[in-house]
């Protein structure tokens, strides 16, 4: 699990001056691993903070 969980990855993209946070597709059981945590896997696209 905690091999997954190394591989759950994110991009930075930035476009007009707005950041963003792009998560890239989930690989193995990192998404069960959230759900047994009791948390929901963040959204695909996200704004980031300034």
């Amino acid at each position: 699990m905690i091999h997954h969980l190394d591989e759950f990855k994110e991009a930075e993209l930035e476009q007009d001056g707005k950041r963003f946070l792009w998560r890239l597709d989930n690989h193995g059981c990192a998404d069960k691993v959230f759900q047994a945590a009791g948390v929901a896997m963040p959204a695909t696209i996200q704004v980031a903070a300034p």
